[in-house]
């Protein structure tokens, strides 16, 4: 059972770190969020799924040119893909 009425989901650096596709991304968050509404709804939830977003990867001090603004730019390539940080998954 999913006793929740809220889950925050933060995905995302992995798959810039790795170059996953866009696309690639956002079926994979859609199919996580479907999942977890799937095992709310079997409890008897109406649990909402909230996309954290990803941290600011360009912004991170131990990592090393060029790494910040390549990561940056990977992780701006996903965020078009998922709702705004803070904003609930649309249900489909």
């Amino acid at each position: 059972a999913l006793p929740a009425d809220v889950v925050v989901v933060s995905v995302g650096v992995n798959d810039a770190v790795r170059g996953t596709p866009p696309a690639e991304f956002a079926a994979e968050l859609a199919a996580l969020v479907d999942a977890l509404r799937t095992v709310a709804q079997a409890a008897g939830r109406d649990t909402r799924v909230v996309y954290a977003g990803m941290p600011p990867l360009g912004a991170f001090p131990a990592l090393r040119w060029p790494l910040p603004g390549l990561l940056a730019a990977r992780a701006r390539a996903r965020a078009g893909r998922v709702p705004g940080p803070g904003r609930a998954c649309r249900r489909r």
